[in-house]
């Protein structure tokens, strides 16, 4: 693999890691379920980002609101270092996902 190839692997692989911590704890919390959070991602900023990055966006809003929001919202945000119970328990249970037919969401054969 080049190295230009892993630069982009690794930054992908962290921001998803990023988001996925976050949407766990949100779900964990009780402050979303997994419906509302996939439905703000793909309403949102899921449409953003297909258009601008984080920094264009950012550059947009301004980096005085964003220090503002910054100072804010960083203080919520998780910073846990293992998988959440919420996860965990559905990964004991055998709760896969689509490969068990249940997850989050349950999956029937004419979902897959």
């Amino acid at each position: 693999m080049s190295q230009n190839k892993q630069m982009v692997s690794l930054i992908e692989t962290k921001l998803q890691a990023a988001l996925f911590r976050e949407c766990l704890a949100l779900v964990e919390d009780g402050i979303a379920s997994p419906e509302d959070i996939d439905t703000v991602v793909k309403n949102t900023i899921g449409r953003r980002l297909a258009v601008g990055g984080p920094f264009e966006i950012w550059e947009q809003i301004g980096w005085d609101l964003v220090q503002t929001i910054a100072g804010e919202l960083f203080k919520e945000i998780s910073n846990s270092e293992e998988p959440m119970d919420v996860l965990r328990s559905r990964v004991d249970s055998g709760q896969l996902g689509v490969e068990t037919g249940s997850g989050f969401y349950g999956w029937s054969k004419e979902d897959i």
